[in-house]
């Protein structure tokens, strides 16, 4: 059964903090942001998220928030700035 009206619910992927790091220079000022695509690909979920960030086109990947603010980053460097924050972080 389809939700209408009201039923309707609203699933997204929220930025809250961009923690400090080489790889963040310029985005730590963006908090409480709503995840509008990724790479020009709707993204609701952290499961679409997930999905789009395995199969990446070019040398950058680019996500844009709701507001209309792109973050710009080095594909081939990701993997390795998630595990530095990851670990600086205790994450």
């Amino acid at each position: 059964m389809a939700l209408t009206g009201s039923e309707q619910s609203f699933a997204a992927v929220v930025l809250s903090e961009v923690l400090p790091d080489e790889s963040t220079v310029g985005y730590l000022g963006i908090r409480h942001s709503v995840l509008d695509t990724v790479n020009e690909t709707k993204v609701s979920s952290l499961a679409e998220l997930r999905r789009s960030l395995q199969v990446v086109p070019d040398s950058f990947t680019t996500f844009r928030l709701l507001n209309g603010l792109q973050i710009v980053m080095d594909t081939n460097s990701l993997d390795s700035s998630t595990r530095r924050v990851l670990k600086a972080y205790n994450l």
